[in-house]
């Protein structure tokens, strides 16, 4: 799970720029942050603009919410610090406040009468489809929150909405013209698959001696931080059935079953004690590294820690080689322990021994040797008359590859390669097999098939869809150099590590 949430969480918040009014109505989840700001609710400033560690709260909640729906409400705490949805709530804001920097220097300061309109169409203050004031007031009693200061929010998101209008690029005709033709454009195709599988490779210490000599400077160990380090173990609690009803009462919003909803006391005690042995490790860990800091405690022991090392979360592992050499390293949670650590140095990278690397080298020796036959048999089978016809093809529409047994990336693949060849016969790697093709005939779908047919409706949405996913592309490409073009003109001063 870990691994799809660091893989895909840059699709999850999209639109956080433009969407992050205070999480209301819905359970607050604190980050716990180490301020070293004048003021304990400033964590950072940007420009003459603060980032307040209430925002990022709302912000970290908003988040967990999400990734928490996202899995069936299998999110802990321990898992979101894991994955560092800590530092992904605080640069949201920072680059929220950087774009509201940017509306205050245009002057895209909402109407009073706009931020009332934006508030009366929420669905959370409405009774009976009907904004209802003493459920809006109520509504913020209950989250901890303001009218004045909610009603700022609100207005900094329209004039964030505002800034993202008028930056935000729309197709041109031509490019929405090419992309009709791409994706109208079909091919039928006589094909031939070559599995590598069916491929033997002969290996042995002489001739794998020789690829390795050829390609020894591939073959080198990690950079490795060296760490002075001291681990302390998960503390067990002995907490009382009362100890546990008051942990539970106090952070209830954090146990939620699938649909969102707060989990009872029952099914939620496992996890309450896990909570509970959580903070009280935590505790005595932020007293050993202010320890450790001020050379009242030594290490315990020094680790070498390479950027891939398998025992640490990426995460963990992000923390450790973003760290300046000289400093030191709070607390970090792994998987039996947290981490407190000193950085001490550097160990470069050095040339592998062949028996260091020999299963390395065999590998990629196999892997080279699969891809170089590949190549043979598919220009032999290019000659040969043994292929077979598959229904037509386009870039949207690749079941008759899905047939072959292509994933949806490789069939992807495989397509955009054929489509910007300019060759009627040939073949295509795709990592582990060839595609042998030849192209027996082109059509535009949109000229054969009634549009208000079936299959010219499926056109239709393919390619409207096809023009969002271009014009989403090209704007969050837009975006993400604006961002780094007002860190720049904004100044951003962070006050927590």
């Amino acid at each position: 799970m870990i691994g799809w949430m660091q893989h895909n969480r840059k699709y999850l918040i999209v639109t956080i720029w433009i969407s992050t009014i205070a999480f209301v109505g819905a359970g607050f989840v604190g980050w716990g942050s180490y301020s070293m700001s004048k003021s304990s609710d400033v964590l950072a400033t940007v420009g003459n603009l603060e980032v307040s560690n209430r925002s990022v709260n709302n912000e970290y909640s908003r988040l967990f919410s999400l990734y928490n729906k996202q899995f069936g409400g299998k999110l802990t705490t321990e898992l979101a610090k894991e994955i560092g949805l800590e530092r992904q709530a605080f640069d949201n804001i920072v680059n929220r406040q950087l774009l509201l920097s940017y509306a205050n220097d245009l002057g895209f300061y909402p109407l009073k009468q706009e931020i009332f309109d934006s508030i009366k169409d929420m669905n959370t203050f409405q009774k009976d489809g009907v904004f209802d004031q003493n459920l809006y007031y109520d509504t913020l009693t209950q989250s901890r929150l303001s009218p004045k200061s909610f009603e700022k929010d609100i207005a900094d998101d329209l004039m964030i909405q505002k800034v993202m209008k008028s930056i935000s690029l729309n197709n041109s005709k031509l490019e929405n013209d090419g992309l009709h033709i791409y994706s109208s454009l079909e091919d039928l195709l006589d094909v031939k698959v070559i599995n590598s599988n069916n491929i033997k490779i002969t290996t042995n210490d002489e001739i794998l001696k020789k690829y390795f000599s050829q390609n020894k400077d591939k073959y080198q160990t990690k950079l490795k931080r060296k760490l002075d380090v001291i681990k302390v173990q998960y503390i067990k609690v002995q907490s009382s059935e009362q100890e546990l009803r008051d942990f539970f009462k106090e952070t209830k919003h954090l146990y939620r079953t699938k649909d969102g909803k707060i989990e009872s006391f029952e099914n939620s005690k496992e996890n309450v004690q896990k909570d509970i042995n959580y903070r009280a490790t935590k505790k005595i860990a932020n007293k050993i590294y202010y320890e450790f800091k001020k050379k009242q405690r030594d290490a315990e022991s020094s680790i070498l820690v390479s950027r891939n090392d398998e025992k640490y979360s990426q995460n963990t592992l992000n923390k450790i080689f973003s760290a300046n050499i000289g400093t030191f390293i709070k607390p970090i949670a792994i998987q039996d322990a947290m981490l407190i650590a000193f950085v001490k140095g550097l160990e470069q990278p050095t040339n592998k021994s062949y028996q260091e690397a020999k299963k390395e080298v065999k590998e990629n020796f196999i892997k080279t040797e699969k891809v170089k036959k590949l190549h043979e048999l598919s220009k032999v089978k290019l000659k040969s008359s043994d292929y077979k016809r598959i229904d037509y093809v386009s870039m949207t529409n690749i079941k008759a590859l899905n047939k072959l047994g292509f994933s949806d990336s490789l069939a992807n693949k495989f397509l955009s390669e054929l489509f910007s060849s300019d060759k009627k016969q040939s073949y295509i790697i795709l990592d582990d097999k060839s595609l042998v093709y030849k192209i027996v005939k082109q059509r535009y779908k949109n000229t054969i098939d009634d549009m208000n047919s079936e299959a010219g409706l499926e056109l239709k949405d393919n390619l409207k869809s096809m023009k969002e996913r271009y014009e989403n592309n090209k704007n969050s490409v837009f975006q993400n150099n604006l961002i780094g073009q007002l860190k720049s003109r904004y100044k951003v001063i962070s006050y927590i590590q």
